[in-house]
């Protein structure tokens, strides 16, 4: 089937030549509706990202375990404590530095200072053997040079 018969399908009532508006109209509907929710989301996650780094402060994170989600992508999971209270998070595998210790491992977080929770782990980005604990609101600058 071409592309022309499915449209002739969709706009026009079996056997006729008027076009099927109530089809049309809720389909539109729901292509807006979708076009707005993805517009909606982008907005949040911009918004996360940019305040994560107008008010970004380091701390420690360690990783808790790797996993693969629904769609087969690699994420490890990884949590660290601001203020004495403790969050977690996850990313994706850093393909590029497949050395990650996935299990007990320690590397620097960026997290937003006015929201904790949101955060990112810099897995390229291990925590030295002579750094025993952040401060507990964190760094201001991360102790070892990171590579965004």
């Amino acid at each position: 089937m071409n592309l022309k018969k499915i449209l002739y399908k969709f706009l026009y009532k079996p056997g006729t030549k008027k076009i099927y508006w109530e089809k049309v109209i809720s389909s539109s509907a729901v292509v807006v509706a979708f076009i707005v929710i993805v517009i909606v989301s982008q907005k949040n996650v911009n918004e996360k990202k940019a305040k994560l780094e107008k008010y970004s402060k380091y701390t420690i994170g360690i990783t808790i375990r790797s996993y693969k989600n629904i769609k087969g992508g690699r994420h490890i999971k990884f949590e660290y404590e601001v203020n004495d209270e403790k969050f977690k998070n996850s990313t994706t595998w850093p393909w590029v530095n497949n050395t990650v210790i996935t299990n007990g491992g320690r590397y620097i977080v960026q997290y937003d200072s006015t929201n904790p929770s949101n955060s990112k782990a810099f897995f390229n980005c291990p925590v030295p053997d002579y750094i025993d604990d952040a401060p507990a609101n964190g760094w201001s600058k991360a102790p070892t040079e990171c590579s965004k």
